[in-house]
């Protein structure tokens, strides 16, 4: 089932090459069977390399998914493999892409450590965040234990801390 966090039928599958060995863990345990998965690494040999090479210990499901697939397949086939498999993994396809996307779908659950948009913070624990927000210098608030991100963004360290989401 799809997120919908993001529109996947612009993106580019090799966006799969920024995924992280515990993505690629759950794809070789949950998707060994998975007739699309298996076709999109047939057709892009980069990606299954990827996976094989971050996941050695599964280098053999990834090769055998591949190897599985007839190489007959017309570019609309793949094309539809690649978009599926993308659904599938919408929240990590945020994650690659945009991970920006998460503020607006998580700020609920982060509050109220937020005061307003994104929480410079919440990107020191996953790089994909500091990469997002690469160039953004905090400042110090007026307020003790606040820093003031950009534009008025203020995040309150006390609550960001004590975060079960976060930590």
């Amino acid at each position: 089932m799809s997120l919908n966090w993001i529109d996947v039928q612009n993106l580019d599958f090799y966006h799969l090459l920024f995924l992280e060995r515990h993505h690629l863990m759950w794809f070789a345990k949950s998707h060994s069977k998975d007739k699309v998965l298996a076709i999109a690494l047939k057709t892009h040999p980069e990606v299954l390399w990827y996976f094989k090479r971050l996941l050695p210990e599964a280098a053999e499901v990834f090769e055998n998914m591949a190897g599985s697939v007839s190489p007959d397949l017309s570019g609309e086939e793949i094309r539809r493999a690649e978009i599926e498999v993308m659904r599938s993994i919408n929240d990590w396809m945020v994650y690659v892409v945009d991970p920006a996307i998460y503020l607006k779908v998580e700020k609920r659950s982060l509050q109220p450590a937020i005061t307003k948009e994104i929480p410079y913070e919440f990107a020191r624990f996953d790089t994909r965040f500091r990469a997002a927000l690469k160039g953004v210098q905090p400042l110090l608030s007026s307020r003790p234990g606040v820093i003031s991100i950009h534009d008025g963004v203020e995040v309150d360290l006390e609550v960001l801390s004590r975060s079960p989401v976060l930590f």
